[in-house]
């Protein structure tokens, strides 16, 4: 069975997804899933909620691909991929762009996710698997089909934060590792300066203090966490590893 991998860290989770730059006009080769068992299958499960713009497309979105090796490659025809059965988007990779300036895509598959859906009940593990004539591969993640959420704990409740006082918020579900501290920031809703404001961080829970010379009013409350979920099982590559990006925005109100 190979190696399963999993990162202490999440740095630059969506980095994953980018794409290596070349120059002049080339021809990927057409690989098959068996020509790709020695790389790593990289996960990334996005889950931004924006207040600002909450139609954005891929903000549910399971994204698999296949690690960068020298030279580019594209899937031959005749690959699907599946999470729990439903077809994914597959692309299947290979050199783009024009102007004599291409880059690399690495064969990957999306799927967006209706997080109304993934929010009605106990996180439920997911089945991720590409197949071909000539190979499969599957990985199982731990409690990957959730909705996820940052909860104002320490017994709090409403949208109300009072100036000079320290606020918990929670990273939901329990399952995932939150790594590093969460991000926050407050923003005026009438116009002005975003003040990013220092987290001390404890397992999943972040805490932060509102700072005293706020002015009183409706401001957006930004919260931003990065967390790794537990590999059930990998077959079929080198290794997977990956993990969860979550960005929240909820409009709160500073009071005295």
């Amino acid at each position: 069975m190979p190696s399963v991998r999993l990162p202490r860290r999440v740095p630059g989770l969506l980095a994953v997804l980018g794409l290596l730059s070349g120059c002049g006009s080339s021809v990927a080769p057409s690989v098959t899933l068996a020509d790709l068992r020695g790389r790593t299958l990289q996960f990334a499960l996005t889950d931004v909620d924006s207040l600002e713009r909450p139609s954005t497309p891929g903000a549910h979105r399971v994204t698999v691909l296949f690690s960068q090796e020298e030279g580019c490659v594209r899937l031959t025809d005749g690959v699907t991929a599946t999470l729990e059965g439903e077809p994914m988007t597959l692309v299947p990779g290979g050199f783009s762009g024009s102007g004599g300036r291409q880059t690399c895509e690495s064969p990957r598959a999306t799927f967006d996710f209706d997080p109304a859906r993934w929010g009605g009940g106990a996180p439920q593990d997911v089945r991720i698997t590409l197949r071909d004539d000539t190979h499969t591969v599957d990985v199982v993640l731990a409690g990957a089909q959730a909705k996820r959420r940052l909860v104002r704990g320490g017994g709090a409740s409403g949208t109300t934060l009072q100036r000079g006082q320290v606020q918990t918020y929670e990273w939901q579900p329990a399952s995932d590792t939150v790594v590093d501290a969460l991000k926050v920031s407050l923003t005026p809703r009438s116009g002005g300066l975003t003040t990013s404001l220092p987290v001390e961080q404890e397992g999943n829970t972040g805490r932060f203090l509102v700072p005293e010379a706020s002015t009183e009013g409706l401001y957006l409350l930004r919260l931003d966490g990065t967390a790794t979920v537990r590999v059930l099982s990998c077959e079929g590559v080198a290794g997977c590893e990956g993990g969860v990006v979550h960005s929240e925005e909820v409009e709160v109100t500073v009071a005295r």
